[in-house]
């Protein structure tokens, strides 16, 4: 299917598979590395993890072993919504990359703008400290693009005061159930279409 490899371009230049296989809820072990084995074989090329889903180990093992090229497999993961420090952010993603055991990561998101059990809570001096260490990750080399993820407009307007690299990508929720009311705004600017 055309869908699995079809690519949006980011504002950095990379593109991203439009459609990926996402691993929230997979335990980590076998289960883990087949879904993702099988989920390569059938065509995706854009595969999500996250260190709190607690599979990366399994994800990485199954893309290594899988008969794609590194280079044509997108991999996503994302930062702990909990850590709000400079210095938890950048241990956090040295963690992940050696549960991945992968040279370089495609997309590193912010996770949420706050600790899942303290959902709405005002981060905003933790989000842009997560920022910096987000664009200190981004100039090393080893991902290529950053972004955020379930940040509303409130979160994405406070790192966009200090940043020196915009997010790449605001990754939410948006499916069948799960919709945007008319007084909510994925991005300043948007109005809803009906």
């Amino acid at each position: 299917m055309s869908i699995l490899t079809d690519t949006y371009e980011l504002n950095n230049g990379i593109t991203i598979p439009k459609v990926g296989f996402g691993t929230w809820q997979i335990p980590g072990g076998q289960q883990t590395y087949d879904a993702v084995s099988l989920a390569l074989k059938a065509g995706y090329r854009h595969i999500d993890t996250a260190k709190a889903y607690r599979n990366e180990k399994s994800v990485g093992e199954a893309i290594l072993d899988s008969d794609v090229d590194r280079e044509n497999v997108f991999v996503t993961s994302k930062l702990p919504a909990a850590t709000k420090t400079y210095d938890g952010a950048i241990a956090d993603f040295r963690s992940t990359m050696k549960e991945l055991n992968l040279s370089y990561l495609d997309l590193y998101l912010i996770h949420a703008p706050w600790p899942w059990n303290e959902r709405g809570a005002n981060y905003d001096e933790g989000n842009v400290e997560v920022w910096k260490a987000m664009q200190d990750i981004y100039a090393s080399g080893d991902v290529k693009a950053i972004g955020v993820s379930n940040f509303n407009v409130h979160d994405l307007e406070n790192i966009l005061q200090v940043a020196d690299v915009k997010p790449m990508v605001d990754q939410i929720r948006y499916f069948v159930g799960v919709h945007r009311t008319p007084d909510y705004q994925i991005c300043p600017g948007e109005r809803n279409a009906g």
